[in-house]
């Protein structure tokens, strides 16, 4: 979970590599945890996979242009 999410945020860092914290994106995702998961653990049914895959295309498309 979150711990996890951590030690990866940490080595990322270390290594220069973007990391993006999906539990700190549910915000900006508009996420609803009544009708965007599909279990128990939190994952994504396909409502809460449309938001996030939306939400990543917007990061990628700024962050492809402005290394442009």
């Amino acid at each position: 979970g979150v711990d996890f999410a951590y030690t990866i945020e940490q080595y990322a860092e270390s290594k220069g590599i973007t990391y993006l914290n999906g539990y700190e994106l549910l915000s900006e995702l508009n996420y609803d945890g009544n009708t965007d998961i599909c279990d128990e653990y939190g994952h994504l049914n396909e409502s809460g996979a449309q938001k996030l895959t939306y939400h990543l295309g917007e990061y990628l498309q700024k962050s492809l242009s402005s290394s442009k």
